[in-house]
């Protein structure tokens, strides 16, 4: 817990110096459905779509359809605590097709009453008249009920999350950092919905740094 706390106290600490010394603030809409399926014992599908829609850009007002993003993983458990996901997703960006394969490895922790996630991953995106780009990203999460020991349906549920990617391509090579804050309800056992902030601070190590504020909302639901 400790250092779900510092990480984040860290992270806070760079958006608000950030904040400071950069001005330019994009802020939007981060609309997600998320569908689940088993396909066997330890194995199911997870189908999600997502797009993304600006509001402010360089702070003005401007909407502005930015892209979609539609995703199949398949995800393999190999134990109670650990999965291996891999997957496609096709970006769709000013009329044009983007490609990216994806490789994860989850482990979960589970501390009494809150649940610690934790995310390796890495992908590849090409496409769309882009140089391929190579990416490795870490991701920190932490669950807690709001009511109870354990999230059960009809109750509400935090999420917080914290990530930092690397992006590598032929000509550049570009840095991101993301917060997250979300609070939960899980409707029933197949159905849930999450809503909050999803802040990405883009490039911080360079000049063109430009902090970027989401609206998430994001539906999740299982077919079995």
């Amino acid at each position: 817990m400790e250092k779900l706390k510092l990480l984040h106290i860290s992270l806070l600490l760079l958006i608000s110096v950030n904040l400071v010394a950069q001005n330019e603030i994009n802020a939007g809409l981060l609309p997600k459905i998320n569908l689940s399926s088993k396909l066997g014992e330890n194995l199911k599908l997870v189908s999600s779509l997502e797009s993304r829609q600006l509001l402010l850009e360089k702070n003005k007002s401007d909407y502005q359809y930015v892209l979609s993003d539609f995703t199949n993983i398949f995800s393999y458990k190999l134990s109670v605590k650990n999965s291996l996901n891999m997957g496609y997703t096709l970006r769709i960006i000013d009329k044009q097709a983007i490609n990216r394969f994806i490789q994860q490895f989850n482990h979960i922790q589970n501390l009494g009453q809150q649940r610690l996630g934790h995310r390796f991953g890495i992908d590849q995106t090409f496409g769309g008249g882009e140089d391929f780009t190579f990416r490795s990203r870490y991701r920190l999460s932490f669950e807690k009920a709001l009511q109870g020991t354990q999230i059960d349906p009809r109750e509400f549920y935090i999420k917080l999350s914290n990530e930092y990617l690397a992006a590598f391509s032929k000509n550049e090579t570009e840095f991101e950092a993301r917060l997250g804050s979300f609070i939960g309800y899980e409707i029933n056992d197949k159905n849930r919905i999450e809503t909050g902030i999803d802040y990405r601070l883009s490039d911080f190590v360079s000049k063109n740094t430009s902090n970027n504020f989401w609206l998430g909302i994001v539906y999740y639901t299982s077919l079995n």
